[in-house]
């Protein structure tokens, strides 16, 4: 959103998800924040008619031209009024939301997720042209049944700022890095399970950090420090949040990068790590191997495997780095991305 606002091309409008009306306005420049609206409804069908009428009202008040949904699931559905904007509509789909969310309506067959299932079918069905930030984004979305123009565009990194990134290191012993966020879905569990079969010399010559302490996830927050500080032998630091530069300099200096989520997109966190050249383990997930096909992955969810990829790994590397930037200036570039975005714009408010 930031990168399209930039460009003066473009006025932009944000209309976000009522439970995400404590966002950080000031985060975002150059875009003109609407009213929250509640999520779509089918239970409550009367609440999602409102929404669709104030989004025409939003359309017409300040004339826009494209409306786009970022994020499938539940917000896909609004595009069911699009016979009311007579706009053309984009979506972006991240990952989770039609690898998991939306396919789990598709396995049941009560009367209320039939329903769903018609909705979702006409909704994603009506954009004029669908991103997916991965090909097995756009597999399971076929696998639906759902036909549209899609296109392959990754967030991809902010390489600009990430070539400015100053040699300096933060933490002073050899450590691995864990960057994903405080959310079940990252599956720091098994991350931990892997820690704790480390091998005794592994455990005192490597720090393991782990980030977001500070997150509005309270209690898992609570049972993964819980867990880790168990594991013996294990030195382990948790930090809060941090800042886009200090998380660079994170990825530059670390011994090793390892994320294992239960599911995934083309992740932005492993291609920083890739763009720094820093050795990065990833789970047995079905990865766009164009961009991923050189990372080592797991075969299996063994925690014991993990712990292998783990030793393995700081041994190989041993001071040195694989040669991964190449591919993220190549194919993870987020302003070549961007504008392979802009171009989708283009050619929809031609149709």
């Amino acid at each position: 959103m930031q990168f399209i606002a930039n460009n003066p091309a473009y006025k932009c409008f944000l209309i976000s998800r009522k439970i995400h009306e404590d966002f950080d306005s000031k985060k975002l420049e150059n875009i003109e924040f609407i009213k929250p609206i509640q999520d779509f409804s089918i239970l409550r069908f009367w609440r999602s008619l409102v929404g669709i009428i104030s989004i025409y009202q939003i359309i017409k008040r300040n004339k826009i031209d494209i409306f786009h949904i970022i994020y499938a699931e539940p917000n896909a559905l609004w595009a069911i009024g699009i016979r009311l904007y007579k706009i053309p509509m984009i979506l972006t789909t991240r990952g989770t939301d039609v690898l998991k969310a939306i396919p789990g309506h598709f396995k049941r067959r009560s009367l209320l997720q039939l329903i769903i299932q018609k909705l979702y079918k006409e909704s994603l069905n009506s954009f004029s042209a669908i991103t997916c930030t991965s090909q097995r984004q756009v597999q399971s979305l076929l696998d639906l049944g759902i036909e549209s123009k899609y296109h392959i565009v990754r967030t991809g990194v902010n390489v600009e700022s990430m070539m400015k990134v100053k040699d300096r290191k933060l933490i002073e012993k050899p450590y691995i890095l864990f960057p994903r966020l405080m959310k079940p879905i990252y599956n720091h569990e098994f991350s931990i399970e892997a820690l704790s079969l480390l091998t005794k010399s592994i455990k005192e010559m490597y720090q393991v950090i782990f980030l977001d302490k500070d997150s509005k996830e309270v209690s898992y927050v609570h049972k993964i420090d819980k867990m880790i500080k168990a594991v013996e032998g294990l030195d382990f630091l948790f930090l809060n949040r941090i800042n886009e530069d200090e998380l660079h300099d994170l990825y530059k200096n670390a011994s090793l990068c390892v994320m294992n989520p239960v599911s995934d997109g083309s992740p932005v966190s492993a291609m920083e790590a890739m763009f720094f050249n820093c050795p990065l383990i990833l789970g047995p997930l079905d990865y766009d191997s164009d961009i991923f096909g050189s990372i080592t992955k797991l075969e299996s969810w063994e925690p014991l495997e993990l712990a292998g990829l783990i030793e393995e790994s700081l041994e190989k590397s041993n001071g040195s780095k694989p040669n991964t930037k190449k591919i993220i200036l190549e194919k993870g570039n987020r302003s070549i991305e961007m504008e392979r975005l802009c171009n989708i714009y283009h050619h929809i408010s031609r149709l």
